[in-house]
């Protein structure tokens, strides 16, 4: 008799399916099996919610571009007069390829990331460096073509292109999390 119970008992539980969607779902399951069994849940579920993930650093978007904008300008604008990478006889001349690299590089990280967002996530944001890269690619050769924009070495540009990236990065994971 005992037997027939405990067999009945176990396809009651093992017929009991949950059908979870969401965590309100997990958590009323959850509190289905602790009130069966009698015992206290193993599991602890902290809610824990992201409030929208985001690249951006600031909630307003003008304030962000401004942002990112005097960012880049300052950074290209530092490793050109740091180590001469690129240099031009005019120096409002480094000033709007700086302008055009921050606002083009901002705006093509937006859009992607605005209507393609699982790209972002499928490439582990590695999306945004390839953009930026070629965006300065391109304005490097064109720089190099229209404004007389000289390059000092090949390997200094690209070095000092790897040490913009990941200053960019510290300072903008910095400001992320004192805000």
């Amino acid at each position: 008799m005992n037997e027939d119970k405990k067999d009945n008992k176990k396809n009651e539980q093992e017929d009991k399916t949950y059908n979870i969607e969401n965590e309100e779902d997990l958590i009323n399951m959850l509190n289905d099996i602790m009130n069966e069994t009698g015992n206290e849940p193993k599991v602890i579920i902290k809610n824990n919610r992201l409030g929208g993930l985001t690249i951006k650093t600031f909630n307003n978007l003008f304030v962000d571009y401004i942002y990112n904008l005097i960012l880049n300008i300052a950074l290209i604008l530092a490793l050109c007069g740091w180590f001469k990478v690129l240099y031009s006889k005019e120096f409002y001349i480094l000033i709007i390829f700086s302008f055009l690299f921050g606002t083009i590089d901002y705006w093509v990280k937006f859009l992607i990331y605005r209507f393609k967002p699982m790209l972002f996530f499928k490439t582990f944001g590695y999306i945004f460096t390839l953009s930026s890269t070629i965006i300065m690619t391109i304005l490097v050769t064109l720089g190099y073509i229209f404004l007389s924009i000289e390059l000092n070495s090949a390997w200094i540009l690209i070095g000092c292109y790897l040490l913009f990236l990941v200053v960019r990065a510290l300072i903008i994971t910095y400001i992320k999390k004192i805000k």
